[in-house]
């Protein structure tokens, strides 16, 4: 890579040199003194350092003096581990706030320079893809390209670029070497195509059309086959349809014919016949009466 050295444009551009130099001397001083403190702490525990029994035996003003001078000894280191703490703070914040300072315009410019860097990778992915695109439909026009009366291609870019194109806008990836992955896969893609040609399809126009879907050879010839079985199946239903006899038509029921006023002429019959007869019109439901001779008489004569 060439290096190119920066140039002023304009002197009002030029960064002052700032230094970063931070004051330590106080949190020497404070480790100094807390070691001494320390060292002290541990004196005076060598000093008064004694079994448990001894202890117990001693009287009361020998352990208030000695709990005391324990208690004066860690008092005073522990308060000079405070003031280190606080004095270490204070460079420590001051350290922050001058770094963010100096380095607050360096971290900017980084920005920009990375701002811009993204752009450019950004702008020659794009390029990239669309030469990969012109390869393609160069080598594969009749199927990258829409039909004439097509309203889409059969295998558009978009759909090889899903499929392979992972690794293709990688620096690593140069073109010589995509185009021969592409020629191999169109080869593929044709390949398949001759295969399902040289099937004895039944239904070639639905079997290619879940190729050009799929790019699955045998996805196609499993949805030929499974049409076949369809319509064998329907067939089959029709044959035994076509064999079945057809069922009668439900006859509907007779309207029961009216009634009329009736007049029955009987030449002669004993009162218990005509009872007789009267229970034998009331089992029909006919209902009537019986006249006797001089009605018989007037009716025959008419």
């Amino acid at each position: 890579m060439e290096l190119v050295e920066a140039q002023v444009i304009d002197d009002d551009l030029m960064i002052s040199q700032s230094s970063f130099d931070i004051d330590m001397s106080g949190i020497q001083r404070d480790v100094e003194e807390l070691t001494e403190a320390i060292d002290e702490a541990l004196t005076v525990y060598g000093e008064l350092l004694v079994e448990p029994q001894t202890i117990a035996e001693m009287s009361y003003e020998d352990v208030r003096r000695c709990e005391r001078a324990v208690s004066s000894a860690i008092r005073t280191a522990d308060e000079l581990r405070r003031k280190l703490n606080r004095d270490y703070k204070v460079p420590l914040d001051r350290a922050k706030k001058r770094y963010d300072e100096l380095m607050g315009p360096v971290a900017e410019l980084h920005a920009s320079y990375k701002d811009r860097r993204v752009a450019l990778d950004e702008a020659a992915k794009l390029e990239k893809l669309e030469a990969i695109r012109a390869m393609y439909e160069e080598m594969a026009a009749y199927m990258a390209l829409p039909l004439e009366g097509q309203p889409e291609a059969l295998v558009p870019f978009s759909r090889i670029y899903a499929m392979y194109g992972a690794k293709w806008t990688n620096k690593s990836a140069h073109l010589p070497d995509i185009e021969r992955e592409l020629i191999g896969i169109v080869q593929r893609i044709a390949a398949g195509e001759v295969r399902l040609d040289a099937e004895a399809l039944a239904h070639p126009a639905e079997a290619k059309a879940v190729y050009w879907q799929t790019l699955d050879v045998d996805a196609a010839l499993a949805h030929d086959r499974e049409l076949t079985s369809a319509a064998e199946r329907m067939a089959a239903l029709e044959a035994q349809r076509a064999a079945a006899p057809l069922p009668e038509p439900e006859k509907l029921p007779e309207p029961a014919p009216a009634r009329k006023p009736r007049v029955m002429l009987i030449d002669g019959a004993t009162d218990d016949e005509c009872r007789q007869i009267g229970q034998l019109c009331k089992q029909l439901g006919i209902t009537g009466v019986f006249k006797g001779e001089r009605f018989y008489e007037r009716v025959k004569a008419l």
